[in-house]
């Protein structure tokens, strides 16, 4: 006998794809002589041979040696009941529906329902593309009465799209308001065309129909649409499509369209003849090499899992009535049934802790934390759980370290970074710690004085003097400038796109580079930059005085850091170092640590007057270079006179503490109508939840949040399409978030605070861009200003910043920088 096959599959409905997909798999492995059974389901189709798994089932198939193979659809993150055998069968790009990658483990299985869905190039991954679409159902109407253009959405919203493009008599088609398939076949067979944003198994059934289909783009959801590569697959290199409504542009398509359906009958019998049969070899061949006995029977019955959902609900709702003791006879009953589920864990946690044991609390949160295999995340999304586990973290025991430790991990992943530092102080004192702290406290510190006070813990670690003036070391001219670069963020550097022009445009006869990096990580800018320096050398492997020595041989005269106070740099190796100009150039002037060390930063920065003078070096305007995409501004008008602004801050959530929450929370209050885009960029589900609380306590409705992920400059550009009014946040050097809404012709707010260098860079770049009336004096001025009409996107933006996206213009007014400075040396 072979080893049976689980599936994982929600309730039959025929508006899912994904959801069919799961059943008829099911159908089809049963029809083919395997055994397969559905669990999380109890709403099937009649039709389809698919069994429900129950726990005696499972029972069964341990007591026969056989083993389990799980299979589940992208929208599960892991494996979900602990079968030997895991395949993830990939309906969708990874992490597109559910915002999540999968956790997947080393050696579970992967099938791709499209080579689209697949990480790499196309003849390196397993297939699995089982047809769903009904031949004989979804075929030319060509006798039937053509009647009005359909617009097809379903992951944007209405609310998104501007519907004066189109023709006034199109009709929307969504998931939202589902019709039957034969009803839908009607629709198709009797529509003109259907407009499109999103790539989707429905627009297929509308290709089957042959009505011609056109292709949009929507800028802000383009992770939705039909990439070039997508549409390059179909038949006639995609020319089955249109790309605009022009009418010859759609009759054109007209003539390839018969040819979706040979295509799907093709595709029919490549899934029998190939793809099949290597998906029930590669399975039943890890099954059998699985060690027996690791399925637990009891979490693979899907009904103890929904019971024991149903427990939780009832032991919080008890708890909330301060009922103890019901709350913990649920929850042992829902131990019982399913001693494996980490939220039951953490669930009796807090029921120890409302009986003041804490010890017993704190076994109960290291035994969830175990049973979700290490990852904190569920955590993070509990807020009980975090305020026990700050309250644990205080509570002195043998175990202090770690909780402070998994506290911290927590705090991060939800962008507290408030909470963060203040229980980062608890920790012992390492440089890293100090220079994550210093790095920290420049994005939401108004006062400045823990970071001053850090830095000068920074000094006591390093046991370097006090900041004074030092002589430079004598340097003999003439002969080519060498220059060290020296990092190990290089993600960072790519966004900031600065050192790779200087590598490339410096003046090869009077300049010599050696780029130096600390880091293991082999990132393409690193890979880049090393190309295009003169030198390379990796730090990483090497202690402290293999890696001053190996530096010191390249005789520099100038020594660059461009981490400036970052966890992953080599600070010890570059104070150690005897070299005649050392500069710290981070992303925001911090002051500086040495006093044979200048700080690099922009002539506009206007920083003099807060850092000592003797410590700086002025590169000239902003000290900045952009690689900013051509993307066209944004058309549509603003908003503000309907009184809904679309306000946005695309600076990274884990940069925002408290102060810019709250901020944020009042330029809502006094715009009622309106909505904000915040930028998760990496950041879960955690920080979503986290984000929400802090607005739900000023009373902001989760409905006027809307998060996404952005992380280049393109991705930016185009979410600012869509915003209004940017928002700058109180204490923070905005990031690429700021220079990519001004060059979208938006203004953002900016808050002057005076005594902050760190904070200087917004109101310089509005300076630069001209638009200096949006630096409020005051948080009272800050929130005036939101209230104001937003005027349309403004190209004058744009041509003032085009001198900062010219990598020649940029290395030549570098190196007059360094050149003054060494000519000017005694």
């Amino acid at each position: 006998m072979n080893h049976p096959y689980y599936i994982f599959a929600l309730d039959f409905v025929v508006r899912s794809e994904g959801t069919r997909a799961c059943h008829r798999l099911c159908h089809v492995l049963n029809t083919a002589g395997e055994e397969a059974w559905i669990f999380g389901a109890e709403v099937l189709n009649p039709t389809l041979n698919t069994p429900v798994l129950t726990r005696e089932i499972c029972m069964q198939h341990e007591a026969e040696g056989r083993r389990a193979i799980g299979v589940y659809p992208d929208i599960v993150r892991s494996n979900l009941f602990n079968t030997p055998v895991v395949v993830h069968w990939m309906l969708n790009r990874d992490g597109l529906i559910t915002g999540h990658k999968i956790n997947a483990g080393k050696d579970d299985l992967f099938f791709y329902y499209l080579p689209d869905f697949a990480p790499g190039p196309e003849e390196n991954y397993d297939y699995l593309c089982l047809v769903l679409q009904d031949l004989e159902l979804f075929k030319p109407a060509p006798e039937q009465v053509k009647q009005r253009p359909l617009l097809y959405l379903n992951r944007i919203p209405e609310s998104e799209i501007d519907f004066s493009v189109f023709p006034p008599d199109i009709e929307i088609l969504s998931n939202r308001r589902p019709v039957s398939l034969p009803r839908l076949a009607e629709k198709f067979q009797t529509a003109t065309r259907v407009y499109t944003y999103e790539f989707s198994g429905t627009i297929t059934l509308a290709m089957l129909c042959e009505c011609p289909v056109v292709i949009l783009r929507h800028p802000d959801y383009a992770q939705y649409g039909y990439t070039p590569e997508v549409i390059a697959r179909y038949p006639e290199n995609g020319k089955v499509f249109a790309l605009s409504d022009a009418v010859e542009e759609i009759e054109s398509t007209r003539e390839y369209l018969p040819k979706i359906r040979q295509a799907l009958i093709n595709k029919t019998k490549q899934f029998r003849q190939r793809q099949l049969p290597l998906f029930i070899q590669k399975t039943q061949a890890a099954a059998s090499n699985a060690v027996a006995g690791q399925h637990i029977p009891s979490r693979a019955y899907f009904l103890a899992w929904k019971t024991v959902r149903i427990l939780l609900g009832k032991a919080q709702r008890a708890l909330n009535d301060n009922d103890v003791d019901t709350a913990r006879a649920l929850l042992e009953t829902a131990l019982q049934t399913d001693p494996n589920e980490p939220l039951v864990h953490v669930a009796l946690a807090l029921v120890a802790a409302h009986t003041d044991h804490m010890d017993t609390a704190k076994d109960f949160i290291f035994s969830a934390l175990k049973l979700s295999s290490g990852n904190p995340s569920f955590l993070a999304r509990n807020n009980e759980a975090v305020a026990l586990l700050q309250k644990l973290a205080r509570h002195p025991s043998d175990t202090q370290t770690n909780l402070y430790a998994l506290l911290v991990n927590i705090l991060a992943e939800r962008g507290d970074i408030t909470g963060f530092v203040d229980y980062f102080r608890n920790f012992p004192t390492t440089l890293g710690n100090l220079l994550l702290t210093v790095k920290t406290l420049a994005h939401y510190e108004e006062s400045g004085e823990q970071l001053q006070a850090t830095l000068k813990k920074i000094r006591t670690e390093l046991a370097l003097p006090v900041i004074g003036n030092a002589a430079p070391l004598p340097l003999t001219l003439p002969r080519k400038i060498k220059i060290v670069f020296m990092a190990g963020n290089f993600a960072r550097e790519k966004s900031l796109g600065r050192l790779l022009p200087l590598l490339q445009y410096l003046p090869s006869e009077q300049f010599s580079t050696c780029l130096v990096s600390c880091t293991p990580q082999n990132h393409d800018y690193l890979n880049l930059c090393a190309a295009s320096a003169h030198k390379f050398l990796a730090i990483h492997q090497d202690d402290d005085q293999t890696a001053i020595k190996r530096i010191q041989a390249f005789q520099a005269d100038i020594m660059i850091d461009l981490d400036t106070y970052d966890p992953m740099e080599r600070l010890p190796v570059f104070a150690s170092l005897a070299v005649p100009h050392k500069l710290h150039w981070g992303e925001t002037p911090l002051p500086p640590l040495m006093p044979d060390t200048q700080i690099l930063t922009g002539a506009c920065l206007d920083v003099q007057n807060i850092l000592p003078t003797t410590s700086l070096l002025l590169l000239p305007e902003m000290g900045e270079f952009y690689a900013l995409p051509d993307i066209p501004l944004a058309a549509n008008a603003p908003l503000h006179a309907t009184g809904a602004t679309v306000f946005g801050c695309l600076t990274p959530t884990i940069r925002i503490g408290q102060n810019g929450w709250s901020l944020f929370a009042e330029v809502l209050q006094h715009n009622p109508q309106s909505r904000l885009i915040l930028n998760l960029e990496d950041l879960g589900e955690a920080a979503e939840v986290f984000i929400q609380d802090q607005f739900a306590h000023a009373g902001i409705a989760t409905e006027r949040l809307t998060f996404v992920r952005a992380s280049t400059t393109t991705e930016l550009c185009g979410h600012w399409r869509a915003i209004d009014l940017g928002l700058a946040a109180p204490v923070d050097s905005g990031d690429m978030a700021l220079p990519t809404c001004l060059w979208m012709g938006r203004p953002y707010l900016a808050l002057g605070i005076p005594l902050l260098p760190w904070s200087q860079r917004p109101i310089a770049l509005l300076k630069t861009a001209g638009a200096t009336g949006w630096v409020a004096k005051t948080r009272d001025d800050y929130i005036k200003l939101a209230c104001k009409p937003v005027p349309a996107p403004n190209p004058d933006f744009r041509a003032r910043l085009q001198a900062l996206t010219d990598p020649v213009r940029f290395a030549e007014g570098f190196a007059a920088t360094l050149l003054n400075l060494i000519s000017s040396q005694p």
